[in-house]
């Protein structure tokens, strides 16, 4: 299950094995929500066509401003680790940024020498996934970017515009999202898509994926013999005072 944004303003989860959307809520903005991330900790987070960085409800899709980091229209969002990233909508460079959550203040990372990024989706530490436009506005191109060095590599032509998408955690499937309401699997090596379905005619401005939950601590077997002595000697010291 992932939580997406259409031109709408409109908050959705989307079931991306079924492509069923449900609708949560209006952010309620008066701006296109062209960024969407969700931190580790589930914290969801959306970035403006105008630069402005906004925490959002997940149950109701109320927005709420943090700041503006003054670089413009950011489409691209998604969380590296605990850092989250984003990228801005430069017609000559792209450039991704880590975003202060508290602050919204941007700090460079690395640029990529690739103009008009619509979409962004970070796939481990060191990798990214890009679609540029080719032609203008249409988010056709899908590239991987080295996050250390810039580096990039066209990876093949999408057959439909993908300005929202993402990588599901658990099977590591790149799932996209289009203008027209498609909820496509993206082949990471050429570029080709699988439909899904459709999830009922938005026009999608970005997705995102929870990530996978820390699993719980298991204690040590030493831990648990401890852990069985001290409550055995606990109840015989409670018989002892009642007796």
């Amino acid at each position: 299950m992932g939580y997406a944004v259409d031109t709408g303003e409109n908050l959705y989860s989307v079931n991306l094995t079924s492509a069923s959307a449900t609708l949560i809520g209006n952010t309620n903005t008066g701006l296109f929500l062209e960024g969407l991330a969700i931190s580790p900790g589930g914290g969801l987070f959306g970035t403006a066509d105008s630069g402005n960085l906004y925490s959002i409800n997940k149950s109701t899709g109320a927005a709420t401003l943090i700041g503006d980091t003054g670089l413009g229209d950011i489409e691209g969002l998604d969380y590296n680790v605990a850092i989250l990233l984003g990228t801005d909508l430069n017609t000559s460079t792209t450039t991704f940024y880590s975003i202060n959550t508290t602050t919204a203040t941007p700090t460079a990372v690395v640029s990529t020498g690739k103009g008009i990024t619509r979409a962004m989706a970070v796939q481990n530490p060191t990798t990214a996934y890009i679609t540029i436009d080719t032609p203008v506005y249409q988010g056709r191109s899908l590239v991987s970017v080295n996050l250390t060095t810039g580096a990039n590599t066209f990876l093949g032509t999408l057959s439909q515009s993908i300005g929202a998408m993402d990588f599901d955690p658990l099977s590591e499937t790149l799932y996209g999202l289009t203008s027209t309401g498609d909820d496509v699997i993206i082949n990471q090596a050429d570029g080709s898509l699988t439909l899904v379905g459709n999830t009922g005619g938005q026009f999608w401005l970005d997705l995102t994926i929870p990530t996978i939950p820390a699993a719980p601590a298991v204690p040590e077997p030493s831990s648990l013999l401890l852990l069985g002595s001290g409550l055995a000697g606990l109840a015989a010291w409670r018989r002892r005072q009642a007796a």
